[in-house]
């Protein structure tokens, strides 16, 4: 991936693949951002995926002054909720595009 850092506002985005799931458990999380968050995150994010299996729509959400992001799903029904290990599948492939400060 990719990132810019302008004052405190950090843009990234990239790609994220998945050969395989292997025996991981819990919920679907990327790490490893450049910077960590400021604790107060107001920015923008998206997130294409394939090989990925979510209710409602895709979401990312990221770990109040950590270097994390967690991946979501939306539904109009109800409440947001994490992704799980067995919601990647071994052939999954994430486009993340993430603005936040630090």
């Amino acid at each position: 991936g990719r990132y810019t850092k302008i004052g405190r506002a950090v843009a990234l985005s990239g790609v994220v693949e998945l050969t395989s799931n292997g025996s991981s458990v819990g919920s679907a999380t990327i790490t490893g951002l450049p910077f960590t968050t400021d604790g107060n995150f107001f920015g923008s994010m998206g997130v294409d995926m394939s090989g990925v299996t979510y209710t409602g729509y895709p979401s990312l959400n990221l770990t109040s002054a950590a270097v994390i992001i967690s991946l979501l799903q939306e539904s109009e029904a109800g409440p947001r909720s994490a992704l799980a290990d067995t919601n990647v599948g071994n052939a999954a492939f994430m486009y993340p595009s993430i603005t936040y400060f630090v």
